[in-house]
C-alpha cells in the first residue's frame, strides 16, 4: 500500500524512482493508495507505473500457460492519483498483462492515461478518471489487442 507522507501529498517520480512490477519474477500484485489520497507526480518521461507480465496466448483458455494463472493474473491497481509534470510522462503501461484491473484511479495531464502494450487479455477500466491527455487517455499500441477483451465501463 503506498500511504501518503505526512503533510504531503507529493511523490515526485523520476527516471530513477519509478514504479516498475514484475508479474513473472514477483508473482500476484497490486497497488493501493490510501483511499485515493496517495498522488505520483511523473516528473520525468516514461510512464509512472508500469505492470509487466508475461502471457503470450490468445483469449482461448488452452492458451493461457500455467505459470500466468498461477503467479500472474489479475494485477490490480485502485485508489492512486497519477499526474504527469513532463510532457512525455504516461500515467501507466502494461505488457503482456492477463486480466488487469485498474479501479477508483485518476490519471490526469499525462501524455497517455494507460498504454496497453504487446498482448493484454481481459483488461478492466472501472470507476476512474482519465483526464486532459496530451495524445491519448488508452493508448493499445499492440495490434494484436482485440478490443472485445477490453472492458472500460
Amino acid at each position: 500500500m503506498i500511504r501518503r507522507p505526512p503533510r504531503s501529498t507529493l511523490v515526485p517520480y523520476t527516471t530513477l524512482f519509478r514504479s516498475q512490477f514484475d508479474t513473472t519474477r514477483h508473482g500476484y500484485l497490486g497497488l493501493r493508495g490510501a483511499q485515493g489520497t496517495a498522488r505520483l507526480v511523473m516528473t520525468a518521461a516514461g510512464a509512472a507505473v508500469v505492470i509487466r507480465g508475461n502471457h503470450k496466448g490468445t483469449a482461448t483458455p488452452s492458451t493461457v500457460a500455467a505459470h500466468t494463472w498461477d503467479r500472474e493474473r489479475f494485477p490490480i491497481v485502485s485508489g492512486l492519483e497519477i499526474v504527469g509534470e513532463h510532457p512525455d510522462a504516461d500515467g501507466m503501461m502494461l505488457i503482456r498483462t492477463m486480466q488487469a484491473t485498474v479501479q477508483n484511479v485518476l490519471i490526469r495531464n499525462c501524455r497517455h492515461g494507460i498504454v496497453l502494450s504487446d498482448r493484454n487479455r481481459n483488461f478492466v477500466l472501472s470507476s476512474s478518471h482519465i483526464y486532459d491527455c496530451h495524445d491519448t487517455g488508452v493508448d493499445r499500441k499492440s495490434t494484436r489487442l482485440n478490443s472485445s477483451h477490453v472492458v472500460i465501463s
